[in-house]
Formats: C-alpha cells, sequence, structure tokens
C-alpha cells in the first residue's frame, strides 16, 4: 500500500507538473467567411493563449513578482568585465537614472543597462513592429495571426529592415559613432544575460517568452521607425487630382512650394502668390477635389498654423536671469512614454534629458552650457509611384527613361505556434 500511494502521488506530480507546464489556447477558433463579392470577415472570437500557469502563478517566480510597487532589482554600482571601473548609478524618486563613469564607454553601456531596467519589452516591441515580425511574437490566436501577417508584410514592403542595414553598414564607416552603439549594446546585453525568469517583465512571462539579444541593428530599426512616424505624410491623390482640375498656375497658387509657416523668425525673403484662386459661388471648393469630397480637402489643407514649435526666452526676461529654451518635438502621448529621461555626467561631459529606449546618447536637453531640442515640421515627403512594367514577366521596370532589372526578395514570415508564411 505504502508502494501505491507513493507511486499515485508521483503520477499525479508529474501530471500537474507536465500539465501546469505548457501553455494552452482556449475558447473558439477565430473564423473567416470570404462572401461571393470577394470580401473577407473576420468573425469575433473568444480564443486566448494562456501562459504555462505553473511559472506564472508561482509566488516566488511568476507575476507576484511583478505587482504593483514592486520595481526590478536596479544595480546601483555596476560592475561588468565590459566596463573599465564600476559605474554608479543613482535612481531619484520619479524612477530616472543618474550614471556617473569614469569614461564615454563606461556610461554609454551604463546607459544601455539601466534603459533595458526599465523598458526593456518597450525597445523589443518597437524594433519587433519595425522589422515586421510581430507574428513571431504574439500571433498566439487564429485572428491574431491574420492581423499580425498582414502587418509584418506592409512593414517589410516599407523597406526599414533593409534601410536600418543600410545605417549599420554608414555607421560602421565611422568608428567612433559605431563604437558608440556597440557600448549601448553591450549594456542592453548584460542586462538582458542577467534576467533569470522570476526577473522578467510582466509581458515577457504572459507571452511566454525570452527577449532577444540587442544590436546596432535594433537601434537602426527603432531610428528608422520614428523617422517613418514623424515623416509618413503624402497628399499626392488629392494633390492630383486638384492638379488635374485647376492646371499649373492655379495649383501652384493654391499649394506653394513654400508656406510661411516655415520662416516664424527669419523674415520671409520668397516671393510667392499666397493668395488662393477665385472660385464661382457656385462651385464649392469639392469641385477642385475632383472625385476625392471633401473628406479629401479637409485632408489636404491643413488649418493655417498647425505644425511643431519651438521658442526660447533671453535671460533678461526670465525670473532666473538664466534663457529657457521649450521645445515641441511633436509626438504623440505614449504609454510607456516615447521618451526615457536621463542624466549621464563623465569627466568629459554631463548632459541631462531626453532619450529614445533604445539608443545611446541624449537627443534633447542640455548640459552646463547649452540646452538643444528637436522638432519636426511635418512636411510632405512621401511620393506613390506607378510601376510601368516591360511585359508580364515583371523582371524589368520603366524608371528614368530606361528599363532597369527588378530585384526579388523572398520574405518569410514566422508566426508563433504556426507555419511560416
Amino acid at each position: 500500500m505504502p508502494l501505491v500511494k507513493f507511486l499515485l502521488s508521483l503520477l499525479t506530480t508529474i501530471v500537474l507538473v507536465w500539465a501546469l507546464g505548457r501553455p494552452y489556447h482556449v475558447g473558439e477558433v477565430a473564423r473567416i467567411e470570404v462572401s461571393e463579392s470577394g470580401d473577407t470577415t473576420y468573425l469575433p472570437n473568444t480564443e486566448r493563449m494562456i501562459p504555462p500557469l505553473g511559472k506564472l502563478l508561482s509566488p516566488s517566480h511568476g507575476f507576484w513578482q511583478n505587482a504593483e510597487g514592486a520595481h526590478p532589482d536596479l544595480a546601483t554600482s555596476l560592475t561588468h568585465s565590459y566596463l573599465s571601473a564600476p559605474v554608479e548609478i543613482q535612481y531619484d524618486d520619479r524612477m530616472v537614472p543618474h550614471i556617473f563613469a569614469s569614461n564615454t564607454k563606461d556610461a554609454l553601456f551604463a546607459q544601455g543597462y539601466a534603459t533595458a531596467a526599465l523598458r526593456l519589452w518597450q525597445m523589443e516591441f518597437q524594433t519587433h513592429g519595425a522589422a515586421g515580425r510581430l507574428a513571431e511574437i504574439l500571433g498566439t490566436t487564429e485572428r491574431l495571426r491574420g492581423i499580425l501577417v498582414e502587418l509584418d508584410r506592409n512593414m517589410r514592403r516599407l523597406g526599414l529592415s533593409q534601410a536600418a542595414q543600410r545605417s549599420v553598414e554608414h555607421w560602421a564607416k565611422t568608428p567612433e559613432q559605431y563604437q558608440a552603439m556597440s557600448d549601448y549594446t553591450a549594456g542592453v546585453n548584460a542586462y538582458i544575460e542577467s534576467l533569470s525568469y522570476h526577473e522578467l517583465p510582466l509581458f515577457y512571462k504572459l507571452q511566454d517568452y525570452r527577449p532577444e539579444k540587442w544590436s546596432p541593428l535594433k537601434t537602426a530599426l527603432l531610428l528608422k521607425y520614428m523617422g517613418y512616424m514623424l515623416t509618413n505624410k503624402e497628399y499626392d491623390f488629392e494633390q492630383t487630382a486638384a492638379l488635374k482640375e485647376l492646371g499649373l498656375t492655379g495649383f501652384q497658387r493654391l499649394y506653394p512650394e513654400y508656406f510661411d509657416q516655415q520662416s516664424p523668425i527669419i523674415l520671409d525673403t520668397m516671393d510667392y502668390a499666397s493668395t488662393g484662386i477665385d472660385t464661382v459661388p457656385a462651385q464649392p471648393l469639392q469641385f477642385y477635389m475632383g472625385e476625392m469630397g471633401w473628406d479629401s480637402l479637409t485632408r489636404a489643407v491643413s488649418p493655417k498654423g498647425i505644425g511643431s514649435n519651438n521658442w526660447a526666452v533671453a535671460g533678461r526676461k526670465t525670473a532666473s536671469g538664466h534663457p529657457i529654451l521649450c521645445n515641441d518635438p511633436h509626438l504623440k502621448l505614449n504609454l510607456p512614454s516615447i521618451w526615457f529621461e536621463i542624466q549621464i555626467n563623465t569627466p568629459d561631459f554631463n548632459v541631462y534629458g531626453a532619450t529614445l529606449p533604445g539608443a545611446p546618447a541624449v537627443i534633447s536637453g542640455f548640459n552646463e552650457y547649452i540646452a538643444w531640442g528637436i522638432t519636426n515640421v511635418s512636411h510632405d515627403v512621401k511620393d506613390w509611384y506607378a510601376i510601368q512594367w516591360k511585359d508580364d514577366s515583371k523582371q524589368e521596370y520603366w524608371f528614368d527613361s530606361t528599363y532597369r532589372k527588378a530585384d526579388y526578395r523572398i520574405e518569410t514570415i514566422v508566426v508563433r505556434d504556426a507555419p511560416p508564411d
């Protein structure tokens, strides 16, 4: 009888360990309906992926370690084989890291480490999105897979990964610049390598996923995505319709190449026609947009004065006697924030300001001597092209008065828990 009890207990333990150590998909499987017209409809579903409950519910390793009020184990004295000397990191009451290092290399390593300690999932999620790899980590249900694969396809068509790779190749030509990226990367990876399961951010536990190693390519992807977000603006279709109806002269009067908002401080010396075209009351402005209608008109003609801004106040006009710089980077509010506040102090410099989680240095901030900022003018910088193929084989296309050979890329989209797309 004792042996039977032991075997039953052992078998029960094995079953529980197996059952609680694997993820589950629960709920109805998503269905897709295609109508006779070809329209695709995703029907509502309740399917969800439940991570391994044994690990997730463990009091010593699971989500309890990420409870409200709990902070990651933040190193205040950072030592590592990569560093030439220990680095001190002090976190204030707002969890802003203040880094004190003996040189720039050590400081950038510490910046990568401290940023990853507080923003690792944000850094990875953004760069996976830019690379078209969201289905790889989030595609846990049928419906999500369909949505994420299409998002990944669109991002890959934009070519951010290829552009990011070219940036890395360009950085490599400037040793000092590439070294800064390498130092920051080493700091991020040092933090990732130090993580045990119970120290993982909550989202990794919910997704049953471990973070990838960082690389300069990921930093480049982040910066390319920021560039895409800031310059993803175009009015080609609306303005093409307006040009067709108005002719070149009328179009140039309505949409001048140069806007007075671009030069709010320096006097405008440009000579251009700023008056609108004459219209007949019986012909409302939607006429000039062809078939595009009012929605497109309001998208193409923004209210006067809308855009980024920054300004400065001289010290003689402030209570402190010091000048003030105010800067609007023209980015939306996000949670977590797009920005990461930090101070970096070395014998060579002392700087405080905003950084992008995933990129080294301070982008907008101040030191003992100057303050600086960045902003975005939000102009139309995207163009659409209709490809003219030489024949149905689509091997050559017309460009700049000649046919050019097309380059083809085969992209494989990895889909979690499913065959690749």
